[in-house]
């Protein structure tokens, strides 16, 4: 089997390589919701069952609260999952919210037959210490809808610092 050309010019590879290294040492954590949740039709609903620490640099998980709180000022990226349970009627929606505020969303087309993956990120926002993500999902099913955690997709919440600047 031949594998094809690749199309990496050098200076492609060396953005990516130093991209990598400088994302290495930055503080940045992500957390899983591997508990269902059952969702109110309609109602926007913050992921709330116990998150599981998948790892976390610089203590930013704040277990109590369910959610990923900014300890080191800095330019962030956060990235939210929510993998709805499987039926056919009404849109789902996830949402990223800084500080209770939304900063990024997706829509999701529901599934019949599968659980239905949604994932929204925001840009890179100026955060300060103490501000903090969450993640949330919305459906209308028209009755309540249980997210959906096992192999196919768990629910998740990951925030990364993407530059050490604080202007």
């Amino acid at each position: 089997m031949a594998f094809p050309p690749h199309t990496w010019t050098y200076e492609l590879l060396t953005s990516a390589l130093l991209g990598l290294l400088e994302w290495r040492g930055k503080p940045k954590a992500y957390i899983t919701y591997t508990t269902t949740q059952s969702l109110t039709d309609g109602a926007v609903t913050a992921l709330n069952t116990a998150p599981t620490t998948v790892y976390d640099t610089d203590s930013m998980v704040d277990a109590t609260n369910k959610r990923i709180k900014i300890t080191s000022p800095g330019w962030y990226v956060a990235v939210g999952q929510v993998v709805f349970a499987a039926n056919s009627t009404g849109p789902r929606k996830v949402q990223i919210r800084r500080n209770g505020t939304l900063v990024g969303h997706s829509y999701v087309e529901p599934d019949t037959s599968t659980p239905c993956p949604g994932q929204a990120a925001t840009p890179p926002l100026l955060c300060t210490a103490g501000d903090y993500f969450d993640v949330t999902g919305q459906q209308g099913s028209g009755g309540a809808l249980n997210t959906y955690n096992s192999t196919e997709g768990v629910s998740f919440l990951s925030v990364h610092m993407v530059d050490s600047a604080t202007s």
